[in-house]
């Protein structure tokens, strides 16, 4: 009888050194004891065997092994805890090094990367745990397993992993995964791998348990300006100015906007969107910040010289047509019944509730008689011609907020307006939202 526990070491988006334990298997019923602090040098993992006190497991982070010097002030900062296996990571060892230190412990590190001077995963073994070593095999520069008997019938794999960044080379991530996967095959046991993460990419968005955008948006932001770097040359050959926004459109844009269908945008979120925009507008206009409040030049200026589409715009109408395909849905997807679902029974905890993706859709689409709701916005959605219809004027309505604000030097967007004119010809709808921005500005 087997089972494996996994460490795994990567970087953050901002390259900030931090651990993760990655605790797998399940004994039974009994889970694993995972102690995890990103701000501390040594993470460690226990799990119970018997009632009995739980093997610990340590992840430590340090500078690098590849020195000698190194290694020894390492395994001199391991003397202030207790543990049974330390796993190392970013070694950078040259060779392959397997020693035994005076005071028992066990040292075993792997090479780095052939083509570099980073990567290498290692281990080091309290002298208690050395003479219960079965095998120790190291698979890559980023790949380790160690297994250990626990008792006569129960054995232990370790595995150590140094994961790519998200954003290394495509090929690289696929045979990492490929290697970790022939890896967990070739000591696999009848117990399941558990991963325990606080976030992960997932068709390309960045997804963790709090449900916060903000991560995702300095992903999108990143993307954007990478997408925007690859056309640079392009764009600065172009004399026309349709067909360059057209391209910026076709490139930049989906890259800034990916996934947007599924956001809960608030207002501060919003304007970190509008920010990065108009910082790509600049650029491909080829206006620093500092030459546009020189020459006074506002929104609307740049906007007309950049002629591309505004991001907020296709931000609603891409989350418009996904809320109208969620429920029109009948087969039963748990889109749709997530979006239906309310909790009865439940108490609602103290405080404001956090806005909720169909919060905005509620106060921008759906039918109100004074400050009653007469339609649902998820009513209007399952007719698919009346919702392709509110799409069209909503959008159009929005655009003449938008463009009626821009001209405006201390104006800010704000959609806050509820569909109370949905049926009404665009002209109609056109004078009334006039008639509101001219009050408001008299006021």
């Amino acid at each position: 009888m087997s089972f494996a526990l996994v460490t795994c070491f990567t970087y953050s988006a901002w390259f900030t050194p931090y651990l993760r334990i990655y605790s797998a298997l399940l004994r039974g019923r009994r889970p694993y004891i995972v102690t995890h602090d990103v701000h501390c040098r040594i993470s460690s993992a226990s799990f119970p065997l018997r009632g009995q006190p739980g093997n610990s497991f340590s992840h430590c982070l340090s500078t690098s092994v590849a020195t000698d010097d190194r290694l020894a002030e390492l395994l001199e900062e391991t003397k202030t805890i207790k543990y049974d296996i330390i796993g190392l990571s970013e070694t950078k060892r040259a060779a392959e090094t397997h020693m035994m230190h005076r005071d028992g412990t066990g040292v075993f590190l792997g090479k780095r990367n052939t083509t570099s001077v980073s990567g290498g995963v290692g281990f080091i073994v309290n002298s208690t745990l050395l003479p219960k070593i079965q095998e120790i095999k190291f698979l890559n520069h980023r790949i380790a397993y160690l297994t250990f008997q626990v008792d006569r019938r129960l054995s232990c794999t370790v595995f150590q992993v140094y994961a790519p960044v998200a954003d290394s080379d495509p090929e690289e991530l696929a045979d990492f995964y490929e290697s970790l996967e022939e890896a967990y095959t070739a000591c696999r046991s009848r117990y399941k791998l558990v991963v325990e993460v606080n976030e992960y990419v997932y068709l390309g968005r960045l997804l963790n348990h709090n449900n916060e955008l903000e991560p995702e948006l300095h992903r999108r932001r990143r993307a954007a300006w990478a997408a925007f770097n690859n056309i640079k040359n392009t764009t600065d050959a172009l004399s026309c100015p349709r067909i360059r926004a057209q391209l910026f459109d076709s490139i930049v844009l989906p890259a800034l906007t990916y996934g947007s269908e599924v956001w809960t945008f608030t207002q501060a979120l919003s304007e970190r969107v509008r920010v990065t925009h108009a910082a790509l507008e600049r650029r491909l206009v080829g206006i620093s910040l500092s030459e546009q409040r020189q020459r006074n030049l506002h929104r609307e200026d740049i906007r007309a010289q950049s002629e591309v589409r505004d991001p907020l715009l296709v931000i609603k109408k891409k989350k418009l047509g996904w809320a109208g395909h969620i429920m029109r849905r009948n087969d039963g997807r748990w889109t749709r019944l997530v979006q239906e679902w309310y909790p009865i029974g439940e108490k609602r905890p103290v405080g404001r509730p956090r806005m909720r993706w169909s919060d905005s859709l509620q106060k921008e689409i759906s039918l109100f008689d004074g400050n009653h709701l007469k339609t649902h916005w998820s009513t209007i959605a399952k007719d698919r011609m009346a919702w392709k219809a509110v799409i069209r004027d909503h959008i159009n309505l929005l655009f003449i907020v938008f463009h009626e604000m821009m001209k405006s030097n201390n104006a800010k967007p704000d959609t806050k307006y509820s569909w109370e004119y949905y049926d009404l010809n665009e002209t109609e709808r056109a004078r009334r939202v006039r008639g509101k921005w001219e009050n408001t500005k008299r006021t």
